[in-house]
Formats: C-alpha cells, sequence, structure tokens
C-alpha cells in the first residue's frame, strides 16, 4: 500500500515539476494546442460522469472497510476486482482524495494557459494593428514629401526671379491635385498590399459628377487599368452605383455569388468585362464633398480571391480609409479652385 501512495506522490510531482518548470514543455504544449486539449477533456460530460462514479466507489469503499458485511458482498460481485480494491482499500481512499484535492490546482492552472494563448492572440493582433498604422504614417508621409518638395522648388524659383509673381502664377505652381489625388492612390494601394501580401490587388479611383458616375480618375498599379467601362458601371445595380446610392461602404465578399444571383433580387455586382470564371472580393468607398456632402469619389479595392474582404471587415476598413478619404476630399477641393481660377 505505502509503495503505491509514494509512487502516486513521485508521479504526480514529476507531472507538476515538467508542467510548471519546464519551459520546453511548456513550450510543446502551448504550441501543439495540448492545453486547450486537456481542457476540453476536463470539461467533457464523459470525464465529469467517470469522476463521480470514481467518487461513489470511494465512498462505498470506505463504507465496506468498516461492514464485513458490506465486504463480503463487494468482494463475491466483484471477484478479484473487488478483493484487489478492498485490499488495497486505504491507498486507493487517500489516492483519490489526494487527486480531489489536486484537482481544482490543476484545473486552475490549464485555464491560466488557456488564457495565456488568448492574450497570446491579442498581442499578436494588437502588433499587427500597430505595424498597420505605422505603414499608414509612412504611406502617407510620401504624399507630404512630394508636395513639401514641390513647395520648396516653387519657392526657390519665385525667389530668384526679379519681379515678384502674382497670386495666381503661384497657386497653380503649388497646387497640383491630380498629382496629389494619383501619390494617395497609389499610397493606398500599398497599404492594402502590406495587410494581404500574397494578394493581387488593384485600387481604383473613380470622379462622381452630379450623383452619377463620370470618368476613371487613376488606379493603381499603373498596369490595372479597370477592365469594365464608366458606362456600364452606371448601371444601378454594379457596386459603384450601390455606394452613390446608399452613400455607404459597399463589400462583396464573393463576385462569383453576385452575378449568378436571379433578376430582380439584391444584386450588388455587375460583370461587366470581368473573366466570368475569376472570383473577386470588393470594396467600394463613396468620398463626399466637404461642402455639399454629395458624392464626388467611389474608391474601389478589388482583390483576386473571394472572402478575402468580408462584411466582417467593414469596422477595419472605415478605420483604413478614414486617412485618405479627408485627403482627397481636400484635394477635390483645390482642384475646383484651381479649375474656377483658370
Amino acid at each position: 500500500m505505502y509503495k503505491i501512495i509514494l509512487l502516486t506522490c513521485l508521479l504526480v510531482l514529476l507531472i507538476i515539476y515538467f508542467v510548471f518548470y519546464k519551459q520546453k514543455v511548456d513550450n510543446y504544449f502551448k504550441s501543439n494546442g495540448i492545453y486547450k486539449k486537456i481542457q476540453n477533456i476536463l470539461d467533457s460530460t464523459l470525464f465529469n460522469l467517470i469522476a463521480i462514479i470514481l467518487a461513489g466507489l470511494n465512498a462505498y469503499i470506505m463504507l465496506c472497510l468498516g461492514s464485513d458485511e458490506k465486504a463480503a458482498w463487494f468482494k463475491q460481485t466483484f471477484g478479484t476486482s473487488g478483493q484487489y480494491l478492498l485490499d488495497n482499500g486505504g491507498a486507493f481512499v487517500f489516492i483519490s482524495i489526494f487527486i480531489a484535492g489536486l484537482y481544482p490546482m490543476f484545473r486552475t492552472f490549464i485555464l491560466l494557459k488557456c488564457n495565456d494563448n488568448n492574450y497570446e492572440k491579442k498581442y499578436n493582433n494588437l502588433l499587427k494593428q500597430h505595424d498597420i498604422a505605422l505603414k499608414i504614417l509612412e504611406q502617407l508621409e510620401k504624399v507630404v514629401v512630394g508636395k513639401r518638395q514641390r513647395f520648396a522648388k516653387a519657392s526657390s524659383d519665385f525667389l530668384s526671379t526679379p519681379q515678384p509673381p502674382r497670386h495666381k502664377t503661384v497657386f497653380n505652381r503649388i497646387t497640383q491635385p491630380d498629382e496629389q489625388i494619383r501619390l494617395l492612390i497609389e499610397s493606398l494601394h500599398d497599404c492594402v498590399n502590406s495587410i494581404y501580401p500574397t494578394e493581387y490587388i488593384k485600387v481604383a479611383l473613380a470622379e462622381v459628377k452630379n450623383g452619377v458616375l463620370d470618368n476613371w480618375v487613376c488606379h493603381s498599379p499603373y498596369d490595372t487599368k479597370p477592365r469594365t467601362t464608366i458606362d456600364q458601371l452606371k448601371d444601378p445595380n454594379s457596386t459603384f452605383s450601390k455606394a452613390i446610392a446608399m452613400k455607404k461602404i459597399i463589400i462583396v465578399a464573393d463576385t462569383q455569388i453576385e452575378i449568378q444571383k436571379p433578376p430582380n433580387t439584391d444584386i450588388m455586382y455587375i460583370q461587366g468585362n470581368t473573366n466570368p470564371a475569376e472570383s473577386w472580393s470588393q470594396v467600394c468607398v463613396p468620398i463626399h464633398s466637404i461642402n455639399s456632402n454629395e458624392t464626388i469619389f467611389i474608391i474601389s479595392i478589388a482583390i483576386k480571391r473571394a472572402n478575402v474582404i468580408a462584411p466582417d471587415n467593414e469596422k477595419f476598413l472605415e478605420w483604413l480609409f478614414k486617412f485618405f478619404i479627408s485627403r482627397l476630399a481636400l484635394e477635390h477641393s483645390l482642384k475646383e479652385l484651381k479649375e474656377r481660377i483658370s
């Protein structure tokens, strides 16, 4: 009996030692999801049922140890197994109580380890968000650098002339909204590409006048000119037209699903000149005028794989786009002023 108790104690202490103090074992358990599997076992109905049966058996053995009549019946009913359990009844009861006392500590430890995985996941997500934010700042800084260089060059040229330049001349020289808009769309493409580095991504900007698509402004990369024409996208079922009509972000997770919808249903995408065998995910974002709140631009981001962009991403996309929307609206206002002066 004492040997069994001693061996049990040594085994339990050995397990505790390896789980608590051996970093390699701990890392192995985490990376292979063993802690989570143990938690699932501890929470399972079968495990709890076995625990109840063992607790009942433990209580009955204690009863048999105090009653010869009960002991005789137990031995007769369970034969050799019953004889062995009663002969080692004290050790069995001790081990049962010891394990029952250790169980809450072990369960708490497992739960903490599982929560550690959640914390690691949250930490990794936070790092990813931090990297994205830095990428946004980096790309926007490129746009600012371009404008700063243009201002510096104009300043140098004008200061070296004998006569001071006219205000209109200075304004036309330093204000290049078309160039700034192109740089912003390229920067947006680079940001999205850093988030989805393995995907094929197309970013395009369309201008809207009087509530109707008017023309393509620019696109990135430079060799990804939109295949569908503006006239085709004027269809009220296109993602572009839906974004104008509803004045909000429109997300199409799978273009194949949309083009297969029957007529007179809530269609959010038209095939246009896109290859019908291709599956894309797309988001269209309206940009509104600072003055009139009318739609002035539509940004389109298309990724050549279904469900990369999904409705669950809407809050993140709103956060990402807001850095570019205000700057594009500003450049639109400068463009209107420049056209008016000209």
